[in-house]
């Protein structure tokens, strides 16, 4: 048995990789699809006015993912 320990840790390691990872893609996914929303809504003329709507895009995933660290923390008794 403890021959697989190690093996089993690296599995848990990669799988947790794997996760983070996926979690990053939907995060980029959802800033990408909020600014192409506000953009389309808002419709800006230009480089300045572009990039203050890719700036609120961003920061759309980054209160999620705020908002997902939280719950994460809470469920966890801390």
């Amino acid at each position: 048995m403890s021959e697989l320990e190690p093996q089993n840790k690296m599995i848990l390691f990669e799988q947790k990789q794997v996760r983070a990872q996926w979690d990053e893609e939907a995060l980029n996914m959802l800033a990408e699809v909020a600014t192409t929303d506000m953009s389309a809504a808002k419709k800006p003329r230009g480089i300045k006015e572009s990039a203050v709507i890719a700036v609120e895009g961003a920061n759309v995933a980054k209160n999620a993912r705020k908002q997902i660290e939280r719950e994460k923390f809470e469920a966890r008794g801390y």
